[in-house]
Formats: C-alpha cells, structure tokens, sequence
C-alpha cells in the first residue's frame, strides 16, 4: 500500500496570483515558503506525490499550453534540482460550466490511477487551499490538509509536521 500525498498547483505549490488565480509567466511563479523542505520530509517517509490541478483556460489565449508546460517544466526543475520528483501529474482544461468529469472535486481524472494503485488512505492526504480540493479528497476516500501563502496557521511547515506525527 503506497501512502500519497496528493497536491493542488496553484496556491499549494506556488502563488497563485491574487488578480488573475493563475500563474502566466517564470516572474509570477512563487513557492510557497517551507514547500520544497516539506516534500522533501515527506518522499523520506515514502511518501508518493501527485499533482492534481484544475487549470481553467488552459489551451485558451489566456493561458496558452506553450506557457503553462514552461511553468511546469522550470517548477518540477526546481524542485529536481533539490530531489524532488512527482509521480504523476493529472491536469484538468475544462472551465467550471463545461461540468467534465475530471474536473475537481470529481474524481474521473483519476480514475485509471486509483485502479492500478493500492494506496494507504489512511495515510494519504489532498493538501488543498480550494474547497474543490477538499470536495476531492473525501471524493477519493483520502484525509485533507489546508495550505495558504505566508499563514501561520496553514503553512506547509505545520501541515508537514501534523501529518509526519499522526503516521508514526
């Protein structure tokens, strides 16, 4: 049974933009503080990470495929650079009113992965900042943690430090 830790993109990983909600460029791309220390704790304690993003606009003017796959590369660049690597990455294109099926909080994007993967949903968590993600992970049968840019409260630091003592 693999424990996994399940991870929004944007305003889990990295800012996400107060004005816009999405990351449009290398110079908007921020980390949240504390998240790259943290995955690395967690890939210690085998844990596996998954990117499970709802990405509106992606193939649109807005937000042009070409941008977000240089946003995504030079992110999981970084965080290879500092040995830490994501399993998979399952990302959603569709704006809320197409109401897809893989969009989150439903749960089809993961469909053929839960199938093939036996995971410990005892001890495997969606790390969220968006009530769709939360709405996902009781979707998934997974537990949930909060994340927000510079809070005290919710910062991956803590989050990190909650989840690694309720495993032991």
């Amino acid at each position: 049974m693999k424990k996994i830790l399940f991870i929004d993109r944007d305003g889990t990983l990295i800012q996400e933009p107060a004005k816009t909600f999405q990351v449009n460029s290398l110079e908007e791309m921020v980390f949240l503080p504390w998240v790259i220390c943290s995955l690395k704790k967690f890939i210690d304690s085998w844990y596996e990470l998954v990117i499970v993003t709802n990405q509106d606009w992606l193939w649109t003017k807005s937000n042009p495929r070409e941008n977000y796959e240089k946003i995504n590369k030079k992110m999981l660049e970084i965080f290879a650079w500092e040995a830490v690597e994501f399993q998979e990455i399952f990302e959603c294109p569709h704006f809320p009113e197409d109401n897809c099926n893989c969009r989150k909080p439903k749960v089809w994007i993961l469909w053929d992965y839960l199938d093939r993967t036996k995971i410990d949903l005892k001890n495997s968590y969606m790390i969220w900042d968006r009530e769709s993600d939360k709405e996902f992970a009781k979707n998934i049968w997974v537990n949930f943690e909060k994340v927000e840019f510079w809070s005290k409260k919710y910062n991956w630091e803590k989050l990190t430090e909650k989840i690694l003592k309720s495993n032991k």
